[in-house]
């Protein structure tokens, strides 16, 4: 049976939220269904970025129906994050065929990411904008490490940047360790905002497919 199909296969990255995943594009009823959710912007999106923007939406609409969160319309920011109500955290992330998103009200932050496995000749065209040489070699018995790194960045930004409103790099933060279903990443960040949430964050992770899902969830 293909993993997708599990319901649940992604309860376990959290404690404290609801996840919901469904493949993209969304059936033709369930995307006709969530027509509303697009504004101006939207409507004069591609039509591959359309199916994953309503993906991700109808995924946090279904991830908030299992948490008992009434979500009503989920607006962008200026830098294109999701807007969600007040008292509510969550993050939403896709490839070209999965979406994913999470939701709670009992968390006071939220960050999840998804991504295709990283070939490495890629990842050693992009290496110095994502992590020092160091933190490469510390785990490079590990196949999926760059990637894995790569990922546990975006999603430490996705979990931290609602509160401390701003930018930060992958080169601010480090990969310390990896076990079979966990990761600990630190931030070290020398700008001023930022520096305020400096520490270590222990996250999850899932393989399958050719690809990784990282999260965290900050109480």
């Amino acid at each position: 049976m293909n993993p997708l199909y599990n319901e649940g296969m992604f309860d376990s990255l959290f404690e404290n939220a609801c996840v919901h995943h469904e493949r993209i594009p969304l059936s033709h009823n369930v995307a006709l269904a969530m027509s509303d959710w697009f504004g101006p912007e939207q409507r004069g999106y591609a039509s591959k970025r359309m199916d994953e923007y309503l993906a991700g939406r109808y995924c946090a609409v279904n991830a908030s129906r299992k948490a008992e969160i009434e979500l009503k319309e989920l607006p962008m920011a200026n830098d294109r994050s999701p807007c969600w109500p007040s008292g509510v955290v969550g993050s939403i992330t896709h490839t070209n065929d999965i979406a994913i998103a999470v939701v709670s009200n009992k968390v006071t932050g939220l960050g999840i990411d998804v991504e295709k496995i990283i070939p490495a000749p890629r990842f050693d065209r992009i290496q110095k904008l994502i992590a020092t040489k160091e933190e490469v070699k510390r785990f490079e018995n590990i196949k999926f490490a760059p990637t894995l790194i790569f990922s546990a960045k975006e999603t430490l930004y996705k979990a931290l940047h609602p509160k401390c409103k701003k930018y930060f790099g992958f080169l601010e933060a480090t990969l310390t360790e990896i076990d079979q279903t966990n990761f600990l990443i630190k931030l070290h960040s020398d700008t001023l905002e930022v520096s305020k949430f400096n520490g270590n964050y222990r996250g999850r992770y899932i393989l399958f497919e050719d690809k990784i899902v990282t999260s965290l969830e900050l109480t």
